[in-house]
């Protein structure tokens, strides 16, 4: 509720005519779940926590890595290791102590969607992820809640809004692309004030429901490119032939969403979580010392030409085909660990290899971007030595 207190906190905010005492006790009750809280995640959050939504749901499994920081602009160097969920309910409290945060820190999965997001008014999607997207959509269609959507990559990014019997994900997107040919901002990159704008876009958007103003973008798809300076607006309908949100909807409930967008069924949608849980990884702390008491193979899969730019001491590069074609290239250390940049292929060998029946091989968390964090003694000193 706004009391004399907070009153100055929004004041900027009540005085707009749409808005008001009002409408700032709309947003104060309002309650709003963030699905992913990576570089579309954490602009929601800071600008829906600051304008004072009275209840934020926070849902991501993941931790903070170096390579997050230049577009994800809440965390910071402290944070590197940190539960993401854990470092944005800090934020939160600190930046608005009357905001309440439910923290989920989990990946979203079909057996936790529905209950999660059944007790939210609007449901923002912040992941990067087809099967995530379709498992967000199909939820929110089935408990008639309206999600606001968005997408980035490189330099461009688009958003628009979901609304209940106006079409949703499906409607656009029928059907997934081939699993791995759509690149993701891993692969290609993205600018990160790009992730920012259309991150703001959503918080508009979601503030534009709470106070019933305006005009949504429910049936528009605003696509802006930062290259050419502009924001084109695509008009779309609901299909009348939408399996869960058509006349004749054929999907009902839930379904098994790898296995739509035809994902591998023994790769994991973020093998890194996956060698963590199963304790898999070694962090650059634990590699440095095994490597100094000879105890550990390590194996940098990173391009030569970055191996020879840097890399760990006593460390030998071999390409991925160069391991699989000969196995026993991993010799009789009782450990090795894979090294790449962010520690994300690197997992997903450590797990191919692992159902080979490599039970040494280990990952190294973070990868070379991590080491060179944590290490920044070493590193300066070899920079000097070249």
């Amino acid at each position: 509720m706004v009391n004399d207190i907070n009153y100055e906190h929004y004041l900027r905010q009540i005085r707009l005519q749409e808005v008001g005492v009002h409408g700032q006790k709309k947003i104060n009750e309002a309650k709003v779940l963030i699905i992913g809280l990576g570089a579309l995640g954490t602009p929601n959050v800071q600008y829906l926590a600051a304008a004072g939504v009275g209840t934020i749901g926070i849902v991501e499994g993941d931790v903070i890595e170096i390579s997050n920081l230049h577009r994800q602009v809440l965390y910071n160097y402290t944070d590197i290791n940190r539960s993401k969920s854990e470092a944005t309910k800090e934020y939160i409290q600190k930046i608005n102590p009357n905001t309440i945060v439910k923290e989920y820190n989990v990946f979203l999965t079909t057996e936790n969607a529905l209950e999660i997001i059944d007790d939210y008014d609007i449901v923002i999607n912040g992941t990067d992820n087809f099967p995530t997207r379709y498992l967000i959509n199909d939820a929110c269609v089935l408990l008639s809640k309206p999600l606001v959507d968005a997408s980035i990559l490189r330099f461009s990014g688009q958003v628009t809004i979901f609304k209940p019997g106006l079409g949703c994900y499906r409607c656009l997107f029928p059907t997934p692309p081939a699993h791995n040919s759509v690149p993701n901002c891993t692969e290609v990159g993205v600018l990160g004030p790009v992730a920012g704008h259309i991150g703001s876009l959503q918080a508009v958007e979601t503030l534009k429901l709470i106070l019933e103003i305006g005009k949504p973008l429910n049936g528009r798809l605003v696509v802006y490119d930062a290259l050419k300076g502009r924001h084109i607006t695509v008009d779309y309908n609901k299909d009348k032939n939408c399996p869960i949100c058509g006349i004749k909807p054929s999907i009902k409930k839930l379904i098994n969403y790898e296995e739509f967008c035809g994902v591998p069924k023994k790769e994991s949608l973020n093998p890194q979580a996956q060698v963590t849980e199963n304790g898999w990884s070694l962090n650059p702390s634990e590699v440095n010392e095994l490597t100094k008491r000879k105890a550990i193979q390590v194996i940098d899969i990173r391009p030569t030409s970055e191996y020879v730019k840097m890399h760990i001491e006593d460390s030998e590069s071999l390409q991925i085909t160069e391991i699989f074609e000969d196995l026993s290239v991993i010799d009789g250390f009782s450990k090795a660990v894979l090294v790449c940049h962010s520690g994300e292929k690197s997992s997903l060998i450590t797990l191919k290899l692992r159902e080979l029946g490599l039970s040494n091989v280990f990952n190294m968390y973070g990868g070379i971007n991590l080491w060179l964090f944590q290490n920044l003694h070493l590193a300066e000193k070899r920079v000097e030595a070249t």
